[in-house]
């Protein structure tokens, strides 16, 4: 039917839920609206959101390798 062409409900989900849910539960949020197949565009869900999603990445990986002092660029 086309009534959710624009996927502008899943991105706003996805930022509105960064103010209380920890990386994890947004990327199981992101996993969750995949599996349910109704995204129309996910590549551009992916490119607004994708630095919310991976925010905590560079935390985890300095904590992993001992490294505190290390820095990640993203593009």
């Amino acid at each position: 039917m086309g009534l959710l062409a624009d996927d502008k409900e899943f991105i706003d989900a996805i930022i509105d839920s960064n103010n209380f849910a920890l990386r994890i539960q947004l990327r199981r949020l992101f996993v969750t609206l995949l599996v349910m197949n109704t995204m129309s565009r996910l590549d551009e869900v992916w490119e607004k959101t994708w630095k919310l999603l991976s925010n905590d990445i560079v935390y985890q990986k300095r904590k992993e390798f001992y490294l505190p002092g290390i820095n990640f660029l993203f593009v």
